[in-house]
């Protein structure tokens, strides 16, 4: 705005100044003193050269902003275009992941249900998160499957079963329980050799528990879903501990 005023400015103030302080002069002969004409002259075509040098500066920037302007809307269907892909990239279901590395030994349903049972981020949890889910999962269903075997063992008569009952008792509270709380410890810390080596002695529970009880088939009966469970978590946390291990 300023710029577009000032060249109609200095016409503006020179005519002011004209006609206040620099009035032709005459001669003797009502002749009009040329050199005033010439300077006033000289001042308008200074006026109109700014004038027509500002007009030029508002082409040029004009043309500079409508560039500009211009290239921006022709960029942003790129741009957009662009974003597309990352904003509908898929989710990987990491449970299935987990669970599909190692349906060799563990059955897929069965992976799938324990790992989801933990909570709705189990399915963008890495295997590492997974590794130590099983481990726990494995350890409580120990632990419970200890305290039934001990409750059976005081109220059974047979002394053959009541025998293999608390066998049962010992082999998760004593061997298999701790040996897979140690274990999820060690592999929380990623101390992976401190946690293969208690191996041998996580799955021993429900195995052994087996067994025990060969000889009492009514409590085998009675312990054989809680040895089934714990058999199958135990094999999930040592498998993923397995593939874990590897991956580092």
């Amino acid at each position: 705005m300023g710029q577009t005023q000032a060249p109609h400015a200095c016409m503006h103030a020179y005519a002011l100044i004209h006609s206040s302080a620099h009035l032709p002069t005459t001669t003797p002969g009502n002749e009009t003193n040329t050199s005033e004409l010439d300077h006033t002259s000289v001042h308008e075509r200074q006026c109109s050269q700014r004038q027509a040098n500002n007009h030029h500066q508002q082409a040029m920037t004009f043309r500079g902003s409508s560039l500009l302007l211009f290239l921006l809307l022709a960029l942003a269907p790129a741009i957009q275009v662009q974003a597309a892909p990352t904003a509908g990239a898929p989710v990987v279901d990491t449970v299935a992941d987990s669970c599909n590395a190692i349906r060799d030994f563990v059955d897929y349903a069965f992976c799938a249900a324990a790992l989801r049972s933990s909570g709705p981020g189990a399915s963008t949890a890495d295997r590492h998160v997974h590794l130590l889910v099983a481990a726990d999962l494995a350890a409580a269903r120990g632990t419970s499957a200890r305290d039934a075997a001990t409750a059976m063992a005081r109220d059974e008569r047979d002394p053959g079963a009541r025998d293999g009952l608390e066998a049962c008792g010992i082999l998760y509270g004593a061997t298999s329980v701790p040996a897979l709380q140690f274990m999820r410890g060690y592999a929380a810390a990623r101390a992976w050799d401190r946690a293969r080596s208690l191996l041998s002695l996580t799955g021993q529970a429900g195995i052994g528990c087996e067994a025990a009880l060969a000889g009492a088939p009514e409590a085998k009966g009675r312990m054989a879903a809680a040895n089934r469970e714990f058999d199958q978590l135990s094999t999930m946390a040592t498998a993923l501990l397995n593939r874990v291990d590897r991956q580092g």
